[in-house]
């Protein structure tokens, strides 16, 4: 999907350029899980993987050692097109096996006994390092002005395309779920070709599902969309749409609905941009050292903690127990909620999912970002927060969406 914000720094030159042009191009490292424990019946390994998703890599490792895939902890979700070292917990696997799993896009850098599975969230950040090739002469100092204005300003905390799904259609999925619309959620997940995937073979499952041969759009899924085989299988054996969607795993469902909510952010963020720097009466801004959120009522008294970037206005992950701005920031929320016909009750709790809403920083400023040239390329080094899209800085240096 087309993200269609604007951006921050406008009125500077892109650098164009490309990404992901090989694995090594993009590489992320999971931040702040910490080590293996020494005691435990889990295996805590730190992996590196090339080319190959974290959903992937899960399954992998399923199938290696003969466990469930609820056995596997991830702190995080890391790009499939790209060089990624991220934790994995593995429950009731000796860490000695772990330790000589052998797979051409897997290595095992370290290993050890733990006493918990991994959750999502357990780290506290990422290490970036990316390369952008094809910039031209002068991309290095253009990249670097665009940089200085990030480094003081903040960077948009966007929502990046790969929230919405490799279809991009994760949010109006999630929005038919949230409307009890469960037909048109599963049409929108099985069919509906999308331009943003690549393989043909995708494009014609989704064809065949809509002109309704099930059979047919089951055997062109290929063997890694196993949600979208299984769905259609249940759908063939009598199943209504109803039923069939809601026979996801409550994580498929949340991920869902989250992309809606991440959509609806964007949004309001779009808004906000030209302004993202600075405090308006009725924000609700969070200090983020101590997280503590305040509702600005004196812009003279915020000032100084936002010019330090100390705190940062948010803006609203939609939940049933969020805390709404007031005065013209609130407005742009309510305005929202009324063109979507939404009611913050609607998140309440259905199927043990929690939806009770939270606040985002409408910034963020990278840490220990460095811009440098290497063989005519713009290389970018810096950590991120998690929950926060490299792409966000990247789309603002290269002037287009990135995924």
């Amino acid at each position: 999907m087309q993200l269609n914000m604007p951006f921050l720094t406008e009125t500077l030159p892109g650098i164009d350029g490309r990404i992901r042009v090989e694995p090594e191009d993009f590489f992320v490292e999971e931040i702040g899980v910490g080590r293996p424990s020494g005691r435990g019946d889990h295996a805590l390994a730190l992996i590196e993987k090339r080319g190959l998703s974290t959903p992937g890599m899960v399954r992998l490792i399923a199938s290696r050692f003969g466990v469930s895939h609820r056995a596997i902890g991830i702190a995080g979700l890391k790009d499939a097109a790209a060089v990624t070292r991220q934790w994995v917990s593995v429950q009731g696997v000796d860490p000695a096996r772990v330790e000589v799993l052998e797979h051409p896009q897997i290595r095992v850098i370290e290993v050890g006994p733990h006493g918990r599975k991994l959750r999502l969230g357990d780290h506290t950040g990422n290490r970036f390092r990316i390369r952008v090739r094809g910039s031209g002469e002068d991309g290095l100092l253009r990249a670097r002005a665009i940089t200085d204005v990030v480094q003081q300003r903040g960077m948009p905390n966007l929502f990046g395309p790969q929230r919405f799904g490799t279809h991009g259609r994760a949010h109006e999925i999630g929005r038919c779920y949230l409307f009890t619309d469960m037909a048109g959620a599963l049409d929108r997940y099985l069919g509906m070709p999308s331009a943003l995937e690549t393989d043909d073979r995708l494009h014609r499952a989704r064809r065949l599902y809509d002109e309704g041969d099930l059979v047919g759009a089951q055997e062109a899924f290929p063997a890694s969309r196993y949600v979208e085989r299984t769905l259609l299988g249940r759908l063939i054996e009598g199943g209504t749409k109803e039923e069939v969607f809601l026979s996801m795993s409550l994580t498929e469902l949340q991920f869902q609905l989250s992309a809606y909510q991440s959509w609806l952010f964007n949004r309001i963020l779009a808004e906000r941009i030209p302004r993202i720097d600075e405090a308006i009466v009725g924000d609700i801004i969070r200090y983020h050292q101590s997280r503590f959120d305040l509702r600005v009522q004196n812009i003279d008294a915020v000032r100084g903690p936002i010019e330090r970037f100390a705190a940062s206005p948010t803006g609203p992950i939609f939940g049933y127990r969020m805390a709404m701005a007031k005065g013209e920031p609130g407005r742009i929320e309510l305005e929202m909620m009324a063109r979507e016909g939404l009611k913050l009750e609607q998140f309440r709790p259905k199927r043990n999912t929690k939806w009770r809403g939270a606040r985002r920083s409408f910034r963020v400023r990278p840490e220990r970002l460095r811009v440098e040239g290497v063989d005519g390329d713009v290389v970018l080094s810096f950590l991120l927060p998690k929950g926060v899209f490299a792409t966000a800085l990247l789309r603002e240096l290269m002037r287009r969406d990135v995924r």
